[in-house]
């Protein structure tokens, strides 16, 4: 599947990759490319994942989601680059 949008200097195309014959489907690869055109600038990003060794119907401990010793969690606000 793949998506693509474009409005103000800013684009994004969503790529993924689903197995025809998987249950649940959920995407197995994903890649999404994003660029933002200024008068002067030009950025551009790949982000690219890929899940393999899948196992479903595992237990997943809550330790797994633990934040590690020594990280602090603050509250922030996430803005889209201007």
């Amino acid at each position: 599947y793949t998506h693509s949008i474009a409005k103000e200097g800013r684009s994004r195309k969503i790529t993924l990759w689903l197995p025809q014959k998987m249950s649940p489907k959920f995407a197995v690869k994903a890649i999404v490319d994003t660029s933002i055109t200024k008068p002067g600038v030009t950025a551009k990003e790949t982000l690219s994942v890929t899940l393999s060794s899948i196992k479903l119907n595992q237990g997943i401990p809550a330790a797994t989601f633990a934040i590690p010793a020594g990280y602090k969690v603050v509250d922030g606000k996430v803005e889209p680059p201007q």
